[in-house]
């Protein structure tokens, strides 16, 4: 049985793939970039772009990032996903929607907070150990 955890964040997504026994490691960057904003009341940061446009700009970058995600665990048989923050939902109901196969082999959504390598293919494995 093919099993895959995704530690993801808004910056990069760790992928922990295990088959047969046989732990690999690969990892996604989002190339999502911090943009000076404009305030809503029209003060101007030099080179400074408005809050709404940032959000759209934010989405659309989450939105291919998470299609890369998904290109390249799309043979897994069962998922687990973790993060912090609210990325590893967004990215459960982005699966959902557009990746239902895929979404449908989610067993498990949980925060979790920076995990080095080791420690993330310790929590994978545990996880599919137990469930």
């Amino acid at each position: 049985m093919k099993t895959t955890g995704v530690w993801i964040d808004k910056k990069k997504a760790a992928i922990i793939t295990i088959e047969n026994g046989v732990e690999t490691t690969d990892e996604v960057f989002s190339k999502l970039e911090k943009l000076n904003l404009k305030s809503e009341t029209g003060n101007r940061l030099k080179g400074g772009i408005q809050s709404s446009t940032y959000l759209k700009y934010e989405h659309e970058k989450l939105k291919k990032y998470y299609r890369e995600i998904a290109g390249r665990i799309k043979n897994t048989e069962a998922l687990v996903i973790l993060g912090p923050g609210e990325t590893a939902t967004h990215f459960s109901k982005e699966l959902h929607t557009y990746f239902s196969e895929l979404g449908n082999r989610i067993k498990g959504v949980h925060k979790a907070d920076s995990m080095t390598e080791n420690q993330l293919k310790a929590w994978v494995k545990n996880f599919f150990e137990t469930n």
